[in-house]
């Protein structure tokens, strides 16, 4: 049967005439899915049961709305009944909206939301929220509710929803470089007149009351959130938030630097841009004309591990970011190879300056300063094998209450400090990595190590993190 009024009639056949068949209708019913009709059956679930059987099937009167009970009759129990509902609602738009109705009556009791007529999706309960209302979503709100005995429609809730400015355009986000103007712009409509009044990062801007917001000679400064609230005489309405990405080219603050290996080691280059460079940075690292490895990163730090090294070669990096995506190429680093005759990790001319056999493997293991240190650590680290006082280690300076950490970093070494809460587990965690510098520097830490505990170690060379 459809809902809004198809026919449907019981037939019995009467005495046929010359014409054929004749047929006398006994019953028939024309629902309808407006009042009078149960408006619980159109749709919602719930089936027509006629209340008197006798009766003639076209009364609207006669019939309930209740959930299918095919081949029973005479149900017992409650219909539903509406104790209560919420009252009249006049709102903004933008709010949300909360509805309630207390139902009484017998057995399980289905609900259906509906407004100005058509059922609401998915609004089943007792309780209808509606987020963020527009001034389109204003109209009558009535609760169906249905059991097996029979149904109820509320009387309507009116909601009336006070029409704010609308916002056509939002502001939006802007990547501009530094020294250029900028201008943020909002359209919007009311049926009065209109105000403005732009923020930076949620708070005011004084002076900025019109529909748009100019920059002048922007800065790192001025990098951030902008956002713009319009008013009219019926109320206020914020806009999107669009950011302002102020792009910064990188600059190199410490290029590669030369470094020497044995035959077959390992080495580890490193660069550092300015630290107000925008991000992602890319690191493109090459060989000469060969690419060698690309890392997108948040850093203003690169480090590349090169491995496995049998010959001289000159290594760049190609550095690019938003501000500057073609990029541009570092001083070259050159990697000199030298001789291991005895394959060790330590070149013969290290060897025969402290004294030691280039013929020996020996030698690496030995512990020569009883520093703690062997030779092959001694020259990695770029320490004197000889000197008990010459070794790579981290110290604390300060006290408990002001933790002050530093260390020694030989020229042309890249380090990286990290802590460690026990030393049960090999566990440790990055602190912070520095670059290869071209003379001696103490470093010393303090802020990025204020409020931790634990065990600190500095190791040689920094090892690349993507």
């Amino acid at each position: 049967m459809q809902d809004n009024g198809e026919n449907i009639s019981i037939e019995m056949p009467d005495v046929p005439t010359e014409r054929g068949p004749v047929y006398i209708t006994i019953d028939e019913v024309r629902y309808n899915d407006k009042s009078p009709w149960p408006i619980a059956a159109a749709g919602l679930g719930a089936s027509l049961h006629k209340i008197q059987k006798n009766a003639f099937s076209d009364d609207p009167g006669n019939w309930f709305a209740a959930t299918p009970n095919p081949s029973c009759s005479n149900l017992s129990g409650t219909s539903p009944s509406v104790i209560s509902i919420s009252d009249d609602k006049v709102v903004y738009e933008y709010q949300d909206v909360i509805m309630t109705a207390q139902v009484s009556g017998s057995s399980t009791i289905y609900y259906q939301w509906k407004v100005n007529g058509t059922n609401i999706l998915g609004a089943t309960n007792n309780i209808l929220v509606l987020h963020k209302v527009r001034f389109a979503d204003a109209g009558k709100y009535t609760l169906v509710a249905y059991n097996n005995v029979g149904s109820v429609e509320s009387a309507p809730v009116n909601l009336t929803v006070i029409k704010l400015p609308e916002i056509i355009q939002q502001p939006v986000d802007i990547s501009i470089k530094a020294g250029s103007n900028v201008t943020f712009k909002v359209v919007a409509v009311s049926t009065t007149l209109l105000r403005y009044q732009w923020k930076f990062n949620g708070a005011e801007i004084v002076g900025a009351t019109s529909d748009s917001y100019s920059i002048s000679n922007v800065q790192l400064k001025d990098a951030g959130i902008y956002s713009v609230a319009v008013s009219d005489d019926v109320g206020s309405v914020e806009s999107d938030t669009a950011e302002l990405i102020v792009l910064i080219d990188p600059t190199i603050i410490q290029p590669p630097l030369s470094i020497t290996v044995p035959k077959g080691g390992n080495a580890v280059l490193s660069v550092e841009v300015t630290n107000n460079a925008t991000l992602p940075i890319t690191y493109r690292w090459r060989r000469g004309s060969t690419y060698l490895a690309t890392n997108v990163l948040m850093s203003c730090k690169s480090f590349m591990l090169i491995t496995n090294i049998q010959a001289n070669g000159n290594y760049q990096v190609i550095i690019s970011n938003p501000s500057r995506p073609s990029g541009f190429a570092s001083l070259s680093a050159t990697i000199t190879v030298l001789a291991d005759t005895d394959n060790d990790g330590i070149p013969d001319i290290w060897e025969t300056t402290y004294g030691f056999d280039a013929n020996s493997p020996n030698d690496a293991i030995l512990d020569s300063d009883s520093d703690g240190m062997n030779n092959l650590d001694e020259y990695i680290a770029g320490t004197d094998p000889l000197d008990p006082e010459s070794c790579l280690k981290i110290q604390n300076f300060g006290s408990v209450d002001n933790l002050q950490l530093q260390f020694i970093a030989i020229s042309n070494h890249t380090y990286r400090v990290q802590i460690n809460n026990t030393l049960i587990k090999n566990d440790w965690a990055n602190i912070l990595d520095f670059v290869a510098r071209k003379t001696n520097t103490i470093i010393v830490l303090t802020n990025v190590i204020q409020g931790t505990s634990g065990y600190f170690r500095v190791v040689t060379p920094a090892q690349p993190q993507n």
